[in-house]
């Protein structure tokens, strides 16, 4: 993904206790002895899943998708 100026990646990390983080992670140069991540939350929020053990994301374009949380 890119704003514009940066290359980024988005990480969605679910929680075991029901929580899902939304990290946003800079692109780095591996060649470059300079390796910041800027790792950023972007959202965080509870659902009323406990012991997530499955997301699926379902890309839409390569702009939009939306993920979906389960259980197993």
């Amino acid at each position: 993904m890119s704003d514009g100026d940066t290359d980024f990646a988005l990480l969605v990390v679910a929680l075991l206790n029901g929580g899902v983080v939304l990290w946003r992670l800079n692109s780095v140069d591996v060649r470059s002895k300079k390796l910041d991540l800027h790792p950023q939350i972007l959202l965080h929020f509870e659902t009323k899943m406990y012991r997530i053990t499955t997301l699926h994301w379902s890309a839409h374009d390569q702009k939009t998708g939306m993920s979906i949380i389960s259980l197993c």
